[in-house]
């Protein structure tokens, strides 16, 4: 049996946890918001939104319980999810002094930040 010519080492462990635990809450997060979204909006009575609430928009359209808001909120926690994940492995990797590993992962999270910076840009 051949063993991979990189292994990551035992002091990754704690980062790749951390990294699942923010992935795997964060997507429960974002699928409980979703469905409670969409519930309200048909409790309501509403059509399903077909646009997401503009954000300056959204605290006080979750104020007034618009399934809409609820479910805007479901997809920007879908976006924050991997960049909160990324920032705690780029940070994980940094305090383990692993400047390689730290490198590639806020090259990572700077993407991710472009892509959603130009996906509002858009807008």
């Amino acid at each position: 049996m051949t063993t991979p010519e990189h292994v990551l080492p035992e002091s990754t462990l704690p980062i790749n946890k951390q990294a699942a635990v923010v992935l795997e809450w964060g997507f429960r997060l974002s699928a409980a918001l979703l469905a409670i979204g969409i519930v309200t909006t048909l409790v309501r009575g509403e059509d399903i939104p077909t646009t997401a609430t503009r954000l300056v928009d959204l605290w006080p359209a979750l104020k007034s319980g618009d399934g809409g808001a609820i479910v805007t909120t479901a997809i920007v926690s879908m976006i924050a999810t991997p960049v909160v994940a990324t920032l705690i492995v780029a940070a994980g990797f940094l305090a383990a002094d692993d400047r390689r590993y730290a490198r590639i992962s806020f090259a990572v999270l700077l993407v991710l930040l472009i892509s959603i910076a130009a996906a509002f840009i858009r807008q």
